[in-house]
């Protein structure tokens, strides 16, 4: 019996998103008053939406120092959208690194 040799191809794929948070209309903004950038805060739910995480780990990173955070009196926790972008972007760089 003659063996045929094998052809193995190999696809590397490599994708990019961009995500934009939007306010509604009628809702107050909140600037951060933390950071330089003025960047608008949103809330933890939002936050894990936009990052495909939970909101446990927003917590972590807020309790680590890596967000800028309020606490309305209400309880409800916002973050700032310019250290989350920020966060993400380290994220994106170290596993981007590792794939290399």
């Amino acid at each position: 019996m003659i063996s045929m040799p094998t052809k193995k191809t190999e696809i590397q794929i490599e994708t990019h998103e961009v995500w934009g948070i939007r306010q509604q209309p009628d809702s107050a903004s909140v600037v951060c008053g933390d950071c330089q950038a003025g960047g608008l805060m949103i809330p933890v739910e939002k936050a894990a939406v936009v990052c495909q995480c939970s909101r446990r780990l927003i917590y972590r990173w807020i309790e680590k120092g890596a967000l800028h955070f309020r606490e309305l009196p209400d309880g409800a926790v916002l973050v700032c959208g310019v250290t989350l972008a920020a966060k993400l972007e380290q994220l994106e760089d170290a596993t981007g690194a590792l794939a290399r």
